[in-house]
């Protein structure tokens, strides 16, 4: 019977660790999960110790004043492992929290997986080093990775990008669409962490009120308060709507997105965007000194072009969102080439289940 402790510390490691359970679960059913994660992970059965969401923290400023609950995380994650004894320890993602159990882990002479590894390509690349110390087996989602770490001498395996998979099998909820179906709908997804949406948001009030012929439909996740999502009486024409992020996209004529996994989504789901970011002047202080690529969303990034405007920090305002908004809605020239570039990007990610391949590497590791 073999066992794994599994960590994915926010929302979208949640999704993506939830599949890779339910597909090593099919490569053998009597395999048993423990670990740290959401809602979706306990879904497919694993024991959760400690609910992701209270340290889903983003950015240098916000990791530091919320330290006391990321270490208490980190004490019963160190204790639950030893307890657990697992086969393995598979990591999701979240590499501040996840390089300090891969350096438990292999202290304790236990197997280390990384399963979608940090992009240390953007700022660290010699932590490559350190990854090759810590880690046994790395599986990678994105095209160019592999190439990043032969150069260091260092094996990755590529399995695909599980956003792929997920985005060609959606099934439409066919009521909400009829819901929509006499309203022009953009999407705006603000981001899956509180300090995201705090920051998004309110920048977005005034952009809403320009545009009363459009439907705002903001993409909420229900492991935040509604109380984060909040809005003005005085915009009747935006809406909050829980966990429907790819129903919204499926409507969608344009996106106002955060930056992160959802520009992804939202090229696959082929509806014309801007790109967010916005965090606190501290944070994007330090990020701009660290930070080594040209840019931040991964749309761009695996293009290695601009395909979608990046409108971070003082560039994200209401003029220069009203602006490219403008773009996005009427200039079907611009929206075109946009979706021929989205075409150049599933090209570049290739097709398949990256969950179903990352599970297949990882159950290869034991018999190797």
């Amino acid at each position: 019977m073999p066992k794994y402790f599994i960590i994915a510390g926010e929302a979208s490691g949640d999704l993506h660790a939830s599949n890779l359970v339910r597909e090593l679960k099919k490569t053998d059913p009597s395999v048993v999960f423990t670990g740290i994660g959401g809602n979706r992970m306990k879904e497919q059965g694993v024991n959760i110790v400690f609910d992701s969401g209270k340290i889903a923290f983003m950015g240098f400023a916000e990791v530091f004043l919320h330290l006391p609950i990321i270490f208490k995380a980190l004490r019963l994650c160190k204790k639950e492992l030893l307890d657990f004894q697992p086969d393995a320890v598979i990591l999701v993602d979240y590499p501040g929290f996840n390089l300090k159990i891969a350096s438990f882990a292999k202290k304790h002479h236990f197997k280390v997986i990384y399963y979608i590894l940090p992009q240390i390509w953007a700022w660290k690349a010699r932590r490559v080093f350190k990854l090759k110390k810590l880690v046994d087996l790395l599986i990678c989602i994105l095209p160019f990775e592999p190439d990043f770490y032969t150069k260091f001498n260092v094996k990755a395996f590529y399995c695909g990008h599980p956003l792929v998979s997920l985005v060609s099998e959606f099934q439409p909820d066919i009521s909400f669409s009829e819901r929509y179906k006499d309203k022009k709908v953009v999407a705006v997804l603000p981001g899956s962490r509180k300090q995201e949406v705090s920051e998004i948001l309110p920048v977005l009030y005034p952009v809403f009120r320009l545009f009363p012929a459009y439907h705002f439909v903001i993409a909420a996740t229900s492991n935040l308060s509604p109380s984060c999502y909040q809005l003005p009486e005085d915009i009747p024409n935006a809406e909050v709507v829980f966990d429907k992020s790819y129903d919204i996209l499926h409507l969608a004529e344009a996106g106002i997105i955060t930056s992160g996994t959802a520009t992804l989504e939202t090229a696959l789901f082929n509806v014309p965007m801007m790109v967010c970011y916005k965090t606190s002047g501290l944070t994007y202080y330090i990020s701009k000194q660290l930070i080594k690529v040209k840019y931040i969303s991964l749309v761009n990034l695996i293009n290695q072009e601009q395909t979608v405007k990046e409108l971070i920090q003082h560039n994200f305002n209401p003029e220069e969102i009203k602006n490219e908004l403008e773009k996005l809605l009427f200039d079907e020239k611009y929206r075109n080439e946009m979706k021929m570039a989205f075409q150049k990007l599933r090209d570049s990610l290739g097709s398949g289940s990256a969950s179903q391949k990352a599970a297949a590497i990882i159950s290869g590791s034991f018999h190797a």
